[in-house]
Formats: C-alpha cells, sequence, structure tokens
C-alpha cells in the first residue's frame, strides 16, 4: 500500500511537471492603431505601444486591389506613441494601412486597417445657369495695410479704404473704419 501511495505521488508531480502550461513567451505585443480620413486625400493613422523591446515601427498602406506586391512602407518612427498623416491619395478610395513594432529578430504587425478618403467637393454651380457667373455684387479690393507701434504692448493697423460695417479680426479692442488696435 505504501508502495502504491509512493507511486501515486510520484506520478502526480510527473504529470503538474509536464502537463502544466509552458510559460508564455515573452510577448511581443501588435500597436493599437486608429486611422481616420481628414479631407479627399488625406488620411491619418495614429498608434500607440508600451515600446517594450522595441525597436522602432513601420507604417504600411496597402494600395488597391490589396495584394501582397500593393505595400507601401511609409515611414519609420522611433516613437511609441505617433501619427502619421498621408497625403496625396486619390478621393473617394478605400486603403489599407498596418502598424508593426519591430523586434530584434522579428515584428509583430496590427490588421489591416480599411480607410476610405473624403469624396472631392461638390463641383461649383458658377452662380447662374447657362454655364456664365454674374459679378460678385460688391467690388472687391485689398486695402493698403500699415502696422504702427507705440510701445510695446500694443500695434496699430491702418488701412486704406472705408469699411461699410465693422470687421472684427482677432483680438481687435477697438476697431473703426480706417483703423483698429490689437
Amino acid at each position: 500500500m505504501r508502495h502504491n501511495i509512493i507511486l501515486v505521488f510520484l506520478f502526480s508531480i510527473t504529470l503538474l511537471a509536464f502537463a502544466s502550461a509552458p510559460a508564455p513567451a515573452l510577448g511581443q505585443e501588435a500597436p493599437s492603431v486608429s486611422a481616420r480620413a481628414n479631407a479627399p486625400g488625406w488620411i491619418t493613422v495614429y498608434w500607440e505601444h508600451s515600446g517594450a523591446d522595441v525597436y522602432w515601427f513601420e507604417i504600411e498602406r496597402q494600395d488597391p486591389p490589396y495584394r501582397a506586391d500593393s505595400v507601401v512602407l511609409l515611414a519609420r518612427s522611433y516613437n511609441r506613441t505617433d501619427s502619421l498623416t498621408d497625403k496625396n491619395l486619390k478621393a473617394d478610395t478605400t486603403y489599407k494601412y498596418r502598424v508593426c513594432a519591430v523586434y530584434a529578430d522579428s515584428r509583430t504587425c496590427q490588421y489591416w486597417l480599411s480607410v476610405r478618403t473624403l469624396p472631392p467637393p461638390p463641383p461649383s454651380s458658377g452662380g447662374s445657369s447657362g454655364g456664365t457667373s454674374s459679378p460678385p455684387k460688391h467690388q472687391l479690393r485689398t486695402p493698403n495695410l500699415t502696422a504702427t507701434t507705440n510701445s510695446p504692448v500694443a500695434i496699430t493697423l491702418h488701412w486704406g479704404h472705408r469699411l461699410e460695417r465693422p470687421v472684427h479680426i482677432g483680438k481687435c479692442s477697438t476697431l473703426s473704419g480706417r483703423s483698429g488696435h490689437l
């Protein structure tokens, strides 16, 4: 009986030693990534990462038709939290982005994230039918602008045409038809 108890004990220890789950390998986390379209031809990609053991980050774009040969390396960054604005893209087009953390002998990438650029603005109608535009209601002129200062904390702007109504720009404290004080 004592012999059986010892065998069960040794078997249990052996089972625990070999059957326990191995310790996870040092994790190589993928960056957390988001993206948004800013304009008809611009997309900004944002990423965040703990930075642990990372040499750098690679920001990649995949162009339509989304094949392996359509992947473009946009940039390399050494910042664990950053953003990149991708410009000169086609309007109203879907692009895919990912950010990869590059480690000593491998890299870990986030899944591809699809983002569509904004559509182009609608064409101008020209103001009337028939393709001809009517002249503006008011003649536009560029005023002559001069600035003078009498103290280190004040600037006086003078312009050379009369204003029909007050205009408030910046932090003007007073404004009249021909001058304003900042």
